[in-house]
């Protein structure tokens, strides 16, 4: 049996038709490859690295940890405060029923009961605050962070139960109730303003954070945008209409090459 022949001029186009068809498929799939994966060309890492600290303003290392630590700070005690206004608060709703003129002795001392585990945790929570091996609602805490424009300082206030004024708080009547809740105001004003001032340093360093990302994805380039089901069905159905041209010079080369053959013997 003959061998099939792909020296004519019709074969030679087929075969010249395929080869290019393979190139535009391959083509087409470095293409949905840059779409999906990691293969667009980038910068190297150093350049990026170099590029984001130019775009961040020359922030160092020694930077980028200082507002890492000022965001856990301002966590940590953004989770303490959460948690001693949310005490303060059941303490004075207590207060607030304690202040009734009807309510009996057994009444008065239930209500104490439970109190006065509350006051204490209230206190514990303020006294046991710490970060990094330092008390921080004693008073004397703060934590400063120097960014392109000038510093932002957190400072903590002394906010222990001797210092919002509830040591020794009782409910034995609805005199001492009404003063309780009084101080309980008081209390929760101040840990609600401190936990407000928490929660603006926190934001102007994750702020911060945001533009440095966005700085250092500019430098990198453009993100890598996922092709889409539809794109790859593109891509896929372009090379198979891009292939039937050259299957079928070429079969039909063969077919008059045969022929020819056939016609030689």
């Amino acid at each position: 049996m003959s061998a099939p022949v792909n020296n004519n001029n019709l074969s030679s186009l087929g075969i010249r038709m395929l080869s290019e068809t393979a190139a535009l498929g391959q083509s087409a799939e470095i293409r949905t490859t840059r779409l999906s994966g990691p293969g667009r060309v980038r910068p190297s890492q150093d350049a990026i690295t170099l590029q984001f600290a130019a775009a961040a303003g020359g922030s160092s290392s020694r930077r980028l940890r200082a507002v890492s630590e000022g965001i856990s700070v301002a966590q940590s005690g953004n989770a303490t405060l959460t948690a001693m206004a949310g005490t303060a608060l059941r303490m004075r709703e207590l207060a607030v029923s304690a202040a009734g003129d009807t309510l009996s002795d057994s009444e008065r001392v239930g209500l104490q009961a439970e109190l006065t585990p509350l006051l204490e945790q209230l206190g514990t929570l303020a006294a046991q605050a710490e970060y990094g091996g330092r008390k921080t609602l004693d008073g004397d805490f703060s934590q400063s962070v120097v960014l392109e424009d000038g510093p932002r300082t957190l400072g903590l206030a002394d906010l222990r139960a001797e210092a919002l004024g509830l040591e020794g708080l009782a409910l034995a009547n609805a005199d001492d109730a009404r003063a309780g809740i009084r101080l309980l105001d008081a209390a929760l004003d101040r840990i609600y303003r401190q936990r407000a001032a928490v929660r603006a340093f926190s934001e102007q360093l994750e702020q911060w954070v945001g533009a440095a990302e966005s700085r250092r994805e500019a430098a990198a380039g453009p993100p890598i945008r996922q092709a889409s089901d539809a794109e790859r069905a593109l891509v896929d159905g372009v090379s198979r209409m891009a292939a039937e041209p050259g299957r079928a010079m070429r079969a039909q080369g063969n077919l008059t090459a045969g022929g020819v053959l056939q016609l030689l013997r």
